[in-house]
């Protein structure tokens, strides 16, 4: 039933799905570019639209009345950005402790225009050894999908420059905000 509403509502806001379900039972999904609240909205309707279902981490802060409940129902577990290892600890465990997972993480941490990404989504995949799908948002397109499926080497300098190539001419709700340098 998620589905069909999913399909509904996001046909109706005139976005496209490209792309199907990843087939691994455990993967991290980054999603970016990351500009706009209204982000979180198109990538949860894309990944119910395609018959996807995942867990995404979003900041603490974000969990209070009367949002709390209906982000939890729609799989956000709060991120407490400034207890670092343990978080990291906790999701490497959640993955370990669960037979399929698909979790989504923003890599620049923020709305705001950042050119270093967070090394979390990167480190969380390489000590869980599951791959990272690379998925976009492309407001000019409308559009929202899957670019590839990369396994991190453990060399991080290389590895991101070659996920940011990915993102190369997709663009941002604000652009301004959005850069892979």
């Amino acid at each position: 039933m998620i589905t069909f509403i999913s399909k509904i509502l996001f046909r109706l806001s005139g976005w496209k799905a490209v792309g199907s379900v990843p087939e691994d039972k455990k993967c991290i999904l980054i999603g970016a570019p990351h500009t706009s609240m209204w982000d979180f909205k198109h990538a949860w309707l894309f990944y119910r639209t395609i018959g996807g279902s995942a867990k995404v981490l979003i900041k603490a802060e974000m969990f209070f009345w009367p949002i709390k409940g209906i982000l939890r129902w729609m799989g956000a577990l709060p991120v407490e950005r400034d207890k670092g290892g343990s978080m990291y600890d906790k999701v490497i465990r959640l993955i370990a402790e669960s037979d399929k997972i698909h979790l989504a993480i923003a890599p620049e941490g923020t709305r705001s225009l950042v050119k270093n990404w967070k090394r979390g989504f990167y480190l969380i995949a390489l000590r869980a050894e599951i791959p990272i799908y690379i998925t976009y948002m492309d407001y000019a397109k409308k559009e929202v999908g899957f670019k590839a499926r990369f396994v991190p080497t453990g060399d991080y300098k290389a590895d991101i420059l070659k996920i940011k190539s990915y993102y190369e001419g997709v663009v941002a709700r604000h652009p301004e905000k959005f850069t892979i340098e």
